[in-house]
């Protein structure tokens, strides 16, 4: 009988320990994320100089912003002069303190720039216009195709 009651109260206080035992699980989960590249510029849709007669020239800045979370370039090239070839010479922009024409072939124009921050970096493009007696009267377009690259 004895063995019978130290039995039970065995039971007893294995069973009141298993009470208070917590039992645990847990895991590990890896998390993985891939941060690519990001490039974004915002620049006018136009780019309007004043008037100009034969022998004036009229100079008007470009204002780009450029966002990037890596180094970047920022390239241009004219994408068409349309009928207005007779322009080629008579627009340049401001590049190393010399005035040069506008590439036809994508150009570097602002290298190895740092990641921008959200808030972008602002780029000037000082640009002008020499109008000639070859220059018939009339309102004229160009597009300029402006495009940000990362740096290799």
């Amino acid at each position: 009988m004895a063995r019978q009651y130290l039995l039970v109260m065995a039971l007893l206080v294995a069973a009141l320990f298993s009470l208070n035992v917590a039992v645990e699980a847990s895991g590990v989960v890896t998390f993985e994320v891939e941060i690519v590249s990001g490039y974004r510029l915002d620049s006018p849709n136009f780019l309007t100089f004043a008037p100009v007669g034969p022998g004036q020239v009229v100079q008007q800045d470009l204002e780009i912003i450029v966002y990037s979370n890596t180094e970047w370039n920022l390239e241009m090239r004219v994408e068409s002069y349309g009928d207005n070839q007779f322009l080629s010479d008579a627009i340049q922009f401001r590049d190393s303190g010399m005035w040069r024409a506008l590439p036809h072939e994508k150009s570097t124009i602002c290298a190895e720039q740092p990641a921008t921050g959200q808030d972008g970096t602002v780029v000037n493009i000082p640009f002008r216009f020499q109008g000639g007696y070859e220059h018939d009267p009339g309102t004229y377009s160009i597009l300029v195709e402006f495009t940000v690259v990362p740096t290799l």
